[in-house]
């Protein structure tokens, strides 16, 4: 699982890039603000999906989600860290959710 850490900033920014070997991606907010995230580059704190401080999102293509997609997101301030973790393998869930728990 490939790990990096983005910087937020306070206009919106790509958290990640389109790949299509991508099978799944966690997203947690370390900042202190609010992060909204979305694929549409068009995102903003209104139509974006809400990830709160120290929260977390996630897509996993054995649900069903699509995360190869790119992802945007915008926060309400900047100077903020977002964690990042992504996968190119069929992770089973019951070693996704450790390693959540682990990062909380």
């Amino acid at each position: 699982m490939a790990q990096k850490r983005v910087d937020v900033v306070a206009a919106v920014f790509q958290i990640l890039s389109y790949n299509k070997g991508r099978t799944s991606w966690v997203i947690h907010n370390l900042g202190p603000s609010t992060l909204f995230f979305s694929n549409d580059r068009g995102v903003t704190i209104t139509n974006g999906f809400p990830v709160p401080s120290g929260g977390f999102a996630s897509k996993l293509r054995v649900d069903g989600d699509d995360p190869e997609m790119a992802i945007y997101g915008i926060a309400l301030a900047a100077g903020a860290d977002l964690g990042v973790n992504e996968s190119f393998e069929e992770i089973p869930i019951d070693k996704l959710l450790r390693l959540l728990e682990a990062r909380s």
